[in-house]
């Protein structure tokens, strides 16, 4: 799988730049939804890539992905350089939380319903997250000339969901374990990703 390279990212910014688009001015209001939209949705991409590391038990996995320019979470890279969104700062936590969580979801498997539930759990919060960010071109907050940021993320929700689907069904874990857990889960991956739209 080809890598992007720095000056291959460099070039796509140029490129983008050169549209004179109104987005550009950090001053407008419509460019600080961007940002947070991108922020958080780089974490969003983050959260996932390191919860497969975790299931495979690769740490070396969840720092060290880089994905291609076909790649709907490389495409998503490109945007934010092109825009030059700074990574949050929460960044390193989301590699540990969906690290740790995928971990879980594999040594839990003998527990019956334990790693679906993670599982579902971690790609239902993501799939809220794009689903809000596709809301915003519907209402206007975001541009729809910026179909290509529309289509990254139409692709990665469709990940997120397959994320979801793959778990193999809805093995109730014992008395009322289940939705406390599941409810936790949900519950740190939103406050990650919210307050990744802030700093």
């Amino acid at each position: 799988m080809m890598r992007t390279t720095r000056r291959q990212l460099l070039r796509h910014s140029i490129r983008r730049a050169s549209t004179k688009t109104p987005l550009l001015s950090r001053e407008t209001p419509e460019r600080q939804i961007l940002d947070a939209s991108l922020r958080s949705s780089l974490v969003c991409n983050t959260l996932l890539r390191s919860f497969e590391a975790g299931k495979a038990l690769q740490p070396r996995q969840a720092y060290n992905f880089a994905g291609s320019e076909t790649d709907p979470a490389g495409k998503l890279q490109n945007i934010a350089a092109a825009y030059r969104v700074r990574p949050s700062p929460l960044e390193p936590l989301a590699v540990a939380t969906g690290f740790l969580g995928g971990a879980a979801a594999t040594l839990l498997r003998p527990l019956p319903g334990a790693s679906d539930l993670l599982q579902k759990a971690v790609s239902g919060a993501v799939c809220e997250h794009y689903n809000d960010s596709v809301r915003q071109f519907h209402m206007g907050e975001l541009q729809e000339e910026e179909a290509e940021l529309k289509e990254s993320f139409l692709e990665l929700r469709k990940e997120a969901e397959t994320l979801g689907v793959s778990a193999e069904g809805d093995s109730p874990m014992a008395g009322g374990v289940r939705p406390s857990v599941q409810n936790a889960v949900i519950a740190a991956a939103k406050v990650l990703i919210q307050v990744s739209k802030l700093v």
